[in-house]
């Protein structure tokens, strides 16, 4: 599918790091259409927003936090799905910690492969403290969100409702429009570059789906099993730079 999008951006950035806040604020807001006008095939509308604050408590002790919103709409006649790389996705070190690495939101019904979503909202709140000398620190965190099929169904719910099935045992419809939670600790070692990071994350109520075992021909070929799967409750994460 050939896409087409006009965008434009603005970034209001007063921290007093880039790498590594201790206070100020920082805001930024993408906005985004497709249409005929710009030579796309899909018409939609793109909207994602974020705003994070440093607030310190201490010379060396400070409350983090980040919200993110987005919404993808589509318009006109005939309104098409919204190609996959145009979705949201979310999860892994630098959104979701209670996700491996996009595995947020919607996912296939045959595979269990993520889909991503058109609807995005994720809140984060760190509170850093130092662990020893000027170079080690910790976190402490609670992050929660998700990526929803439509905005419309963006939701604060935190229960997943129970998959549907057919008479013949076959999944028709999985529920992943609820808010996913998850508390960890990290490890900050500063380097000239950005903090190096460690995190560790509990997911508290991770999503549950029906998914393929087996390989890639077993798959092609029409073979292998579905079977129930579940996001595990620990996560692992290691990257540079504070998570915002």
């Amino acid at each position: 599918v050939r896409v087409g999008l006009l965008s434009a951006g603005y970034v209001q950035d007063r921290r007093d790091d880039p790498l590594d806040a201790h206070h100020g604020i920082h805001n930024t807001l993408d906005l985004g259409a497709a249409g005929r006008f710009t030579g796309s095939e899909v018409n939609f509308l793109r909207v994602l927003g974020q705003n994070s604050t440093y607030h310190p408590l201490t010379r060396r002790v400070l409350v983090a936090r980040t919200t993110q919103f987005g919404a993808l709409v589509p318009y006109g006649s005939p309104r098409r799905v919204i190609p996959l790389p145009e979705r949201f996705f979310s999860g892994g070190s630098n959104s979701h910690r209670g996700f491996p690495i996009n595995q947020a939101g919607l996912r296939d019904l045959v595979t269990g492969f993520p889909l991503g979503g058109d609807g995005l909202l994720f809140n984060s709140v760190e509170l850093r403290f130092p662990v020893r000398g000027e170079d080690f620190g910790g976190v402490l965190f609670h992050d929660m969100g998700n990526v929803f099929s439509e905005p419309q169904n963006v939701t604060l719910r935190f229960r997943q409702r129970p998959a549907q099935f057919d008479a013949d045992g076959k999944v028709t419809a999985e529920d992943f429009d609820y808010m996913v939670h998850a508390v960890g600790f990290g490890v900050r070692y500063r380097t000239p570059i950005g903090p190096l990071r460690v995190d560790v994350a509990y997911s508290i109520n991770p999503p549950r789906f029906v998914g393929f075992v087996g390989s890639r021909e077993e798959l092609l070929a029409g073979k292998g099993a579905s079977a129930p799967q579940r996001i595990s409750h620990f996560q692992f994460h290691i990257s540079l730079g504070q998570t915002f």
